[in-house]
């Protein structure tokens, strides 16, 4: 594209996104900007065309493009990008013709009553008689195991709990008919789209339209219809067909669809402002003018069949809005000051502004739409944080201030929208006539707080948590459950840290010493730099020269470059166990507490473990699986973390590289055997009498594929493991991500509070569980989905198994989030998928070495 000028609207070539927002990833435009310098400079002021990094990519026609999503909730999420923000608001005015008699069809003219009976169907009550779905019928997906007659527990104590959720007493129940609408010459902008189909509404009558399908409770009888229409930019004729898609019939899996549609044209008759995929309220924002930042609070919305009726779901979330535009940062980069089409009568002030290049998702390729959209950086709007403010302390804790909510403020959000939904008369209406009602409060339901677990330490010493939720006091009190001896370690640290570093192994000594864990004197090895090539060749001098069972480094300061480089060195070319610390914990004023933690971890990293809780179930086997993506690579990790032994003190791990969900599968298969294998070798000969695999990294749309794949090639690999015998095995999806929270008595619920019913979903065995204690914020519950099971368990037994294993994570003297099996393949996934880029050597399988 050397010299040539962008061609913004060529369908060959791609066209300007002209729907905003869109949103650009900050870390690689940054790290690419530099590189626009020299074009930009070479080619002067004239107009060019510069391809970003492929993480700019395009979204659904009508919907936003994104980089990295920054939605924070209960606090600051790591990812930046950018966004511009569309001028106007398009409300959908169609809703209001639900009330008007007669309505004009494209044949005829007909009452509303009228035309939803032209199928023939008979009336009860103003009601029509709901018949069977036709083309577009499809049931949800059932992975509730058939032997399971009920899925709630009884052990604990009862306690009553309020949730995020609102009731629907009265919904839409009529039979609605769908169409399919589509646009030639295609039109990409949902805006547009909508404007133009609201030429049509005399003829259309009620409807509801969402850029793609429109709903309506009445039949027409022209099919397709056809329409024509002028786009005022460019006055370009538009063929508007309208064709029949099929019947929805109230309870079929796409009229769930409808709600939420409904829903969000709802929010967007509340003037809220869509950025990415949720709605957000500018009027509202909290500004940060010291930090040239704004946080917009908005509402994530969601109606669902759960167990006995419809509920809404409704959740605080924020975005940080920054002052500042894509253009504005390459400005500042070049040091230098779109194109034709003004969607929004904005003057560009620089013509010669590189253009931002965004790829389409692949699903919109196949569909053949362009595969390139050219973004104007003066158009969009930064969002989310860059390295740089994430590193500063005053903007993280400002920004923690506006958006870590307390379970009170955030009851009292989800009751102020609430009463927004009531009291604004167009809203009302619109619900009005699609006969939909809401709750005023939030749903109250009944939870179960299960009995506190007791820690197992070393010589049989029993202790519960504390108030906060910890063992911390108790750990240093007493012997480790498995302590280790550390006889043979080396430390590499560079030559000016070395007197703090004798100082801090002090420290850990006598941090040992209460735990029964003693550490004999080290080896030092000193480096003269802090390059990459010295502390490699640090670490072969160390290995030549006293052969450690553990290497102690100091890192001056937290460059992953360097950190990545001795990971590799020593997870995969010279598998042994490291212990990395920062230079400034060595002097830290909580050097005693964190000589703690660290003497825990080496004793864990060299085959310890600190404590254990009482499992009760015999021949046990635990098994965690999750899965993240490199994106240096191009490829996804996949981490299968087993437990070897009844008190859950020692581990198998495996990791796997894959591309295809194919291999993602073929691959998990053989880590599974690769596992039972070496819980074989550890108990006599003998194979689990249980399994129960948490199966993390599962998205909503990924279920199905996770049934009757993964699920189905572990149980062929058991029936070939155990050779035609019973095997007993439990498959849980754990899901942490939800929008689910709970809350009790204005607080948040203790630990051990677990849901089962009301809010679960009819077609699983799932249950909520809150297993972490927070002292900031909103805890987030975790969702579980057992969609294989035949331990013949009661479901309260899987319950508490599930609560007891989320206190044996070892990283953290306190109750974890997921099961510790599940938490462990999570950190040894990000340590590959962040620093390694391979597989670790098969030697270090039996250690936990990436804690």
């Amino acid at each position: 594209m050397e010299g040539e000028k962008p061609r913004c609207f060529g369908r060959s070539r791609g066209r300007v996104n002209r729907e905003t927002p869109t949103t650009v990833d900050i870390t690689q435009l940054e790290d690419s900007a530099q590189e626009l310098v020299p074009l930009m400079r070479a080619r002067g002021r004239s107009k060019c065309s510069t391809t970003l990094p492929p993480t700019f990519h395009a979204c659904r026609p009508g919907e936003q493009a994104w980089g990295v999503h920054s939605s924070i909730r209960d606090g600051v999420r790591r990812g930046a990008g950018a966004t511009g923000i569309a001028s106007d608001s398009v409300i959908e005015e169609g809703l209001s013709a639900l009330d008007i008699n007669p309505i004009n069809v494209s044949s005829g003219t007909k009452t509303l009553k009228e035309s939803m009976l032209d199928d023939d169907s008979s009336s009860e009550q103003g009601k029509v008689q709901i018949k069977p779905l036709g083309a577009v019928k499809r049931s949800v997906l059932s992975t509730k195991p058939e032997d399971v007659l009920s899925k709630k527990g009884t052990t604990g104590r009862v306690v009553e709990l309020q949730t995020n959720y609102f009731r629907l007493p009265t919904v839409t129940n009529w039979q609605l008919y769908q169409y399919r609408v589509d646009f030639k010459p295609e039109e990409d902008s949902s805006a547009e789209k909508k404007r133009i189909v609201r030429e049509f509404k005399e003829m259309l009558g009620g409807y509801l339209f969402d850029g793609t399908m429109l709903y309506t409770p009445h039949k027409y009888q022209k099919d397709p219809m056809t329409f024509f229409s002028t786009r005022p930019s460019d006055n370009t004729k538009i063929c508007v067909t309208v064709q029949t898609v099929g019947l929805l019939a109230f309870g079929d899996y796409h009229y769930v669809q409808f709600f939420n549609i409904l829903m969000r044209h709802i929010l967007e008759s509340l003037k809220l402002q869509l950025v990415g995929r949720y709605y957000y309220d500018p009027s509202a924002c909290i500004k940060l003018d010291g930090h040239q930042l704004e946080v917009w609070p908005g509402y994530v919305t969601s109606i669902r069949q759960h167990e006995n009726e419809l509920l809404l779901c409704a959740e605080v979330t924020h975005k940080v809005m920054r002052h500042d535009t894509a253009y504005s940062l390459l400005e500042r980069c070049c040091r230098s000051d779109s194109g034709n089409f003004q969607k929004y009568k904005v003057k560009i002030r620089d013509l010669s502004q590189p253009m931002l290049v965004s790829l389409r998702k692949k699903r919109n390729l196949l569909s053949g739409q362009d595969c390139l959209i050219y973004l104007v950086p003066e158009l969009c709007c930064m969002t989310g944080l860059s390295e740089q403010m994430r590193k500063n302390f005053l903007l993280m804790r400002d920004l923690a201030d506006c958006t870590r909510l307390v379970p009170s403020q955030r009851m009292d959000r989800l009751q102020h929208f609430n009463r927004c939904l009531k009291t604004n008369s167009m809203i009302a209406e619109e619900l009005k006539n699609w006969n939909m009602e809401l709750s005023e409060y939030l749903l109250t339901l009944s939870g179960r707080i299960l009995p506190s677990e007791k820690i197992i330490l070393g010589s049989e010493v029993r202790c519960g948590p504390s108030q906060a939720g910890n063992w911390t006091r108790e750990l240093c009190l007493h012997p480790l459950l498995v302590p280790q001896e550390i006889d043979s370690w080396a430390v590499i640290v560079p030559n000016r840290q070395r007197r703090d570093v004798g100082k801090f192994i002090s420290a850990l000594r006598a941090a040992g010493c209460s735990m029964e864990l003693r550490f004999s004197d080290p080896a030092y090895m000193e480096v003269d730099d802090i390059r990459i090539a010295s502390y490699v060749k640090a670490i072969d001098n160390v290995l030549r020269s006293c052969n450690p069972r553990l290497i102690f480094v100091v890192l001056p300061s937290s460059r992953l470059d360097l950190y990545s480089a001795i990971k590799k060195k020593c997870c995969v070319e010279c598998p042994i166990p490291t212990q990395m610390i920062l230079n400034k914990n060595l002097t830290s004023r909580n050097i005693k507490s964190i000589a703690t933690k660290v003497a825990i971890q080496i004793n864990c990293k060299i085959g310890g473990a600190p404590w254990t809780v009482d499992t009760v179930l015999q021949g046990l086997m635990v098994v965690g699986m999750d899965v993240c993506n490199d994106t240096t690579q191009g490829t996804s990790i996949s981490v299968l973390v087993a437990s070897l032994n009844k008190p859950m003190s020692q581990y198998f791990s495996a990791v796997s590289i894959y591309r295809t969900s194919e291999e993602l599968t073929n691959k998990l298969s053989a880590n599974f055997c690769g596992a039972l294998r070496k819980y074989i070798e550890h108990n006599q000969g003998c194979l689990p009498q249980r399994i129960v695999i948490y199966r993390d990294g599962v998205g909503e749309g990924q279920i199905p594929y996770v049934y009757e794949h993964e699920v189905g090639t572990l149980k062929m690999n058991l029936e070939q493991m155990y050779g035609g015998k019973v095997y007993k095995m439990a498959f849980i999806i754990v899901t942490k991500r939800i929008n689910t929270r709970l809350f009790c008595d204005g607080n948040n619920p203790p630990p051990g509070t677990v849901v089962d019913d009301v809010i679960t979903l009819p077609e699983r065995y799932d249950f909520f569980l809150v297993s972490q204690s927070v002292q900031q914020g909103t805890v987030s519950p975790t969702s579980y989905n057992v969609i294989s099971d035949n331990l013949q368990l009661e479901p309260d037994k899987l319950q508490r198994l599930t609560y007891k294993l989320t206190h044996l994570y070892f990283n953290w003297s306190g109750t974890v989030r997921v099961p510790a099996p599940c938490q462990y393949a999570h950190k040894l996934a990000y340590l590959v998928g962040q620093a390694i880029h391979k597989t670790p050597s098969s030697k270090l399988d039996q250690l936990l070495y990436f804690l």
